[in-house]
């Protein structure tokens, strides 16, 4: 079984749930393009309480 999981900080542009919702969708999409056991965050930015770390399986 493998898991592909996209996510979203809600801060700056990000301002209401529905905008929210909509970049946690495209972070997944991004995550499942990448292929498996694959996390992906909406933003560059590196900041916040996502952090993302790619590993060698």
């Amino acid at each position: 079984m493998t898991i592909s999981i996209g996510v979203a900080e809600r801060q700056g542009e990000l301002r209401i749930p529905e905008e929210l919702i909509k970049a946690a969708d495209q972070a997944l999409y991004g995550a499942k393009k990448a292929g498996r056991n694959c996390m992906r965050a909406y933003g560059s930015n590196g900041r916040g309480a996502v952090r993302t770390v790619e590993r060698a399986v």
